[in-house]
């Protein structure tokens, strides 16, 4: 009777410590531990995610899971990498086709819808400047002329040479967008009427003395521009309208 007791002391024992040997432990204590990094090792060659911060997996929790378990896991994981991946490229064409839509591809510029979202937001917060922003529309014109003289190679020239300009000394103090055809917007924040009269009469006498010359048809730049004050009554249609209004005694 107490043989067998023993016996089933023992036998439990052994299944406590996972071996029918009770020395086997005590021989190789490390013998599990290494298999187990030996594993960690192979899964981390196979699956590269497990490097990545975000699917530390490799502790005591995983390698405490049933194999099935774990593969489980490396499956799901793995598609979720995949759908990352796929949520990334989709970002990466939203931004190509935003940037299609808002911007002028030949010139580089924000097209007439983009800069009237713009002239938006400055006129709905424009009683909190402490001075009203301006409104200016620049227009090529002699760009009818260019074209007839040079082709369309050279009214394109004309009209990228003007924008260069107008970057240069608009940047700094305001935005600037294209209207259409030959006539460019831009919107001065917190610059006075005179400050923004500055400005532009520069932009025009730089463009004026800018000659160029395309396929050996010298060329040049003749501007003239008009502005107004926004302010919270305005919509960028209706702002657009008054300033056209004025620029048209100047063509």
């Amino acid at each position: 009777m107490s043989r067998k007791r023993n016996v089933r002391m023992d036998v439990n024992q052994t299944i406590v410590t996972g071996s029918l040997n009770p020395d086997a432990n005590n021989k190789n204590p490390n013998h599990k531990s290494k298999s187990r990094q030996n594993q960690s090792s192979k899964k981390s060659q196979t699956d590269p995610w497990r490097e990545l911060e975000a699917f530390e997996f490799d502790g005591p929790f995983l390698k405490g899971l049933p194999t099935e378990v774990q593969n489980t896991i490396d499956s799901l994981v793995n598609r979720i990498e995949f759908l990352r991946q796929q949520l990334e490229q989709s970002k990466g064409r939203e931004e190509h086709y935003r940037k299609l839509s808002e911007f002028d591809q030949s010139l580089d510029i924000p097209c007439r819808a983009f800069f009237l979202q713009k002239l938006k937001k400055i006129i709905a917060h424009s009683e909190s400047m402490s001075d009203p922003s301006t409104l200016v529309i620049l227009h090529i014109k002699n760009g009818n002329e260019i074209r007839c003289t040079g082709g369309q190679e050279s009214l394109d020239l004309a009209l990228r040479q003007t924008i260069e300009v107008m970057h240069s000394h608009i940047d700094e103090v305001g935005f600037l967008g294209s209207v259409g055809f030959n006539d460019f917007g831009a919107a001065f924040l917190n610059l006075s009427m005179d400050e923004v009269e500055e400005v532009m009469a520069k932009i025009c006498a730089k463009l004026s003395g800018s000659n160029f010359s395309v396929a050996g048809v010298n060329c040049s730049i003749n501007a003239v521009f008009s502005s107004k004050k926004l302010s919270i009554f305005d919509t960028p249609e209706s702002a657009i309208r008054a300033v056209d209004e004025m620029l048209k005694g100047k063509l």
